[in-house]
Formats: C-alpha cells, structure tokens, sequence
C-alpha cells in the first residue's frame, strides 16, 4: 500500500450545481433542512463533490486534456501512454520484421491481462515489462505487478510469442499528408465559391473585349468614310491602327496584363511541393524516444503547473497519483462518518445564495429566513393572523394537521392558493419554520421580543444568584477547615505544656503506647495495673464517692465479707 504524498492537504466541497439545486430547493418548498443531512446526501455519490489537492512548497502537474493529476514529472509523462489525446501528437504504425531466434523455454505471462512478455532471457523483456506496467497497471508499484507474473512452458506458447513479435510497433508525429491537404482544400465550400468567382470574372472580361472590339471597328469605319471624300490624307492611320491592335491604349495594357496574372496562379499550385518532400516524416523506433521528443515540444502545452488543483469526486484512478488517490480514499471515508470538512463549505455557499443558517434546538439548519418573533405592534392579514393564532395554541404540529383546523379541503381552488401563500409568506419572513422531513409547524421564536429579553435578564440573574451561593459555600467549607486547624494546633499545644508536669509529679517520662498495630489497642490488665500504681497522679480510693452503687450497695458488700 503506497502512503499519502507528504506535504499535500485535500478537502472535499460540493459542486456547484449541487450547490444550487439546494438553494433553488430551499427556496421554492420554504422548508429548513438539517445542514448534516445535507452534507450526508452530497457524500453519497462521487459527482456531486470536487476533490481539492493543495501542496505547500511544490507544485502539482495537471493535464489539461483529462484534467489528470500527478505530483511529478515523470508520472505525468507516464499519462503520455494512457490518456486518449497521445492520437493527436503521435501516430502508430505496425512494421513486419523478422521473428527473435534463440531455444527458449518459457515464456513470462501478464497475470492480469494474459499478455505474452516473453522469455526472461530476451534481451526486449524488461522493456516490455515496463511498457504494459506503465499504459495498463501504473496504478500499483512495478514491484507487485512484478508478482503476478506467470511462467508458461511448452514449445506452443514459444511460438505464440514468435508470432507476436514478427510485426513491431513505431511511432511517428501527427501529421496530415499533402494528398489530403489538395482533396480537402477541392472539396471545401471556399475553393467552390473562389471557382464560381474566377468563372464570372472571365465571362465579365469576355463581354468588355467584344464590346470594346465593336466599338473600335465602328471608329475605324466612319475614319475611313471620311477620309475618302476630303483631299487632306488622314494622320490618324497610325493611332488607329494602334488602337485597332491595342499597343496604345493603356486600358488594354492592364486588362492584357491582369489577364496574364489568373494564368501563373494557375501554374503555382503544380509547382508546390508536399511536406512529406519538402521534410521527411521522423520515425521512433522506442517508447523512450516518444517520450523524449514530447518534453521537448509539447509538454509545456498539455500539462500545466500550480499548488492548488480542482478535480471530480469521480476521477478514474489512473487519471491520479498513487499518493493523492490514498489522500483521497481516506478523506472520503472520513467524511463519510462525519461531514465536519463539507459542513462549513455548504453553510457559506448557501448563505451566499440568498439561503439562511442558523441553529434551532441546537442543531444547524439551512431555511428561506432566520426564525424571529411577531411583535405586538405588527398587524397581519386575516389569514396569516389565524395561521400565527393557530401556531401560538398548537406549536409543534404538522401543517396537515393546519390544514384540518381550516377545513382546506372543502375551499375553492382560489382561497386554497391564498392560503399556501399566505403560510409561504410567513415561512419566508421567518414568522413561522417548517422542518423538513417531518413537516412539523413551528414559531419562529416563542414569545415577543421583549418577553424574551426579560427572560433573558432573568436568567443572568439567576446565574449570578447561583454564582454567588456557590461561592459562599466554598468560602464556608475553607472556614470550617481554618477553624478545625486552629483548634488541633491549639489542642497540641496544651499537650505539650501538660506533658512536661506529669514529668514533674512522677519523676520520670510517660510511657507513650503504640497505635499503629492493632495488637496495641486491645486492653491488657497488666499494663493497665502498672500503668495506674506508677503513674496515676490520683490518690488511692478517690473517686469512689462517685460509684454508681451508691451508699446502700457498699453496706451489701461490707455484710457479705463478714458472713
């Protein structure tokens, strides 16, 4: 599995014809419809979102025939050999050549396709290899196409491939030949018109010769008339006859000249030479060839550079990196359990197109206006009044149930249609939100705007109340706390003034018990005993006058020692 290309960031948007279809929608039902829902419905099918690659520090390569997308030069040469535009650069052709002699034994097999590469031994093996790897399977690394390959042994698929390899394939430049050149240029509808053009033109000059011969032979008639009854000779033979043969007029000139002029463009198009003679036609013997001539002359024209790149949701894998096609895999699918990336885009492009955002119960949703109150001052119409009085008494129910209370069924076709545009002007003003795909009926907002403004202040109030006692109560428990310290620090210094008296009064140190074991806290007679003789501050038999027998049970006990 080939990772996402490092340093390239992709995110998902809709389309815009998505985009408004949705605001048309909005517009046209006056419903609201949950922002999330939306965004699950564009995720649903690949065209109705755009993929956007964007890199920091390079740029992308994007081909401008099949909008393909590829994050360096050598993949995008690669698309040379699979995109359906290479027609209009470079043509194949197939030449019969000689079958390869060697013994082989096996041949190697395409696992997918079943193409015949040729035995491992062939010197065109790799080549081949690479070649099918790159038109047909570029889409993975070379190394696991590399594991699917297939040995075949026997002498019937030795020869299959000797007969796949007696015609090769070359590759020579787009051109058109001179032959269909002259046959377009004949059969086109300008060489007609320019053919009718250039007949007319001769027929024209045709007329004006014969016209002006007429007009001349009758010149040279009266000429002659007149010369014969006077006894002065004519000087104007010479003109005449100059005329009669056009070597003086200079009119005649130009026409005779203008004359000779369609003739040599008519001998030009024979002495026009064809490409194919005028420059040979280069021939490629191999792909690296091919390849080489196209960065040198074309690729700056198919193929543009820029960090930021648009492409379809539907893009075909090939048309794409290994590693932008892995960005977009997970971008997808991460969108698809949650649409947290496509949620902001739809809010800002349907608040630009005249759709509104907001959030009710907590939730977003996109609706024909933000919701708000009737204020008492504003008056509306009979109809839109008893929709707003049915609203404030039944909030929360479905417009079926709207249309039951008025008895829709039973008006005219007329006062129906007042009625829906009276209920889709006030889905429109915000008066009133309809939810979609409920149908529930709701207020804008409940109340008026000043009920909910004292509502507001009202509950400030009671945070600060609620502040303000919690505050106490803390301050309280770090009194108590305080006090009790006091009171244990005081507690131990008593102890450690009494302690030094008893040292006094005894003459010597108290002996201090041990609580940390339990054995230590059960009571021992023995102890206790030795504890009281040594320690006890008290003289013997004090405090009996507060036993509970009292005087009456000492008597009982004095007469049982006697008896």
């Amino acid at each position: 599995m080939v990772p996402p290309t490092e340093g390239v960031t992709a995110f998902i948007r809709p389309t815009e014809e998505v985009l408004d279809g949705l605001a048309k929608q909005i517009k046209q039902t006056g419903r609201s419809y949950s922002v999330v829902e939306m965004a699950k419905l564009c995720m649903k099918e690949r065209e109705r979102f755009q993929v956007v690659f964007e890199r920091e520090k390079e740029d992308l390569f994007v081909c401008k025939e099949d909008q393909s997308v590829f994050v360096s030069r050598e993949e995008a040469l690669g698309q040379l050999w699979r995109g359906d535009w290479t027609a209009k650069f470079y043509q194949e052709i197939q030449e019969e050549t000689e079958a390869p002699k060697g013994n082989y034994s096996s041949v190697a097999k395409c696992g997918f396709s079943g193409v015949l590469l040729g035995p491992p031994n062939y010197h065109g093996y790799q080549q081949a290899l690479v070649k099918l790897h790159r038109e047909k399977f570029s889409n993975m690394t070379l190394e696991r196409y590399k594991s699917r390959i297939q040995m075949e042994h026997g002498e019937e698929v030795v020869s299959a491939w000797r007969e796949t390899m007696t015609t090769v394939t070359r590759w020579i430049e787009a051109t058109i030949e001179a032959e269909e050149v002259v046959t377009a240029e004949e059969n086109s509808p300008a060489a007609a018109a320019a053919e009718a053009e250039s007949k007319a033109e001769a027929a024209e000059a045709v007329t004006e010769l014969d016209a002006a011969a007429v007009v001349e032979e009758e010149k040279s008639g009266e000429i002659l008339v007149e010369g014969g009854s006077s006894s002065e000779p004519a000087p104007a033979d010479d003109a005449t006859s100059g005329e009669l043969d056009g070597s003086a007029d200079p009119e005649n000139d130009g026409e005779s000249t203008e004359e000779a002029k369609p003739e040599e463009k008519a001998e030009s198009p024979e002495e026009v030479k064809s490409p194919e003679e005028a420059q040979p036609v280069k021939k490629f013997q191999t792909p690296q060839e091919v390849e080489q001539h196209f960065l040198k002359h074309h690729f700056k024209k198919v193929f543009r550079q820029q960090k930021k790149v648009w492409t379809s949701g539907a893009v075909n894998a090939r048309n794409l990196s290994r590693g932008l096609l892995e960005h977009l895999k997970v971008t997808v699918e991460g969108e698809r359990r949650h649409p947290s990336k496509m949620i902001p885009v739809i809010c800002r492009q349907l608040s630009g197109r005249g759709a509104a955002v907001y959030k009710l119960d907590k939730k977003l949703k996109a609706g024909p206006a933000r919701p708000r109150a009737v204020s008492e001052d504003t008056k509306l119409a009979d109809r839109p009044q008893q929709i707003m009085n049915y609203l404030r008494e039944n909030n929360g129910k479905k417009v079926a149930e709207l249309w039951k209370a008025i008895q829709f069924e039973t008006l005219s076709e007329d006062v129906q249609v007042s009625w829906t545009q009276d209920l889709h002007w006030l889905l429109n003003s915000g008066y009133a939100v309809l939810l979609d795909p409920t149908g529930i009926l709701v207020l804008g907002k409940g109340g008026t705007p000043e009920k909910r403004v004292q509502g507001k202040t009202r509950r400030v109030s009671q945070k600060k109340e609620e502040k303000t006692q919690s505050e106490a109560k803390v301050s309280s428990k770090a009194g108590s706390k305080k006090e009790g310290q006091v009171e244990a620090c005081e507690e131990k210094e008593a102890a450690e003034e009494v302690a030094p008296e008893l040292v006094k009064e005894t003459g010597g140190t108290p002996e201090v018990r041990e609580t940390s074991s339990p054995e230590s806290n059960q009571p021992n007679p023995d102890a206790s005993a030795e504890i009281a003789d040594s320690n006890d501050p008290l003289p013997k038999g004090a405090g009996l006058e507060t036993s509970s027998l009292g005087s009456e049970g000492a008597d009982e006990v004095e007469s049982g020692e006697e008896s």
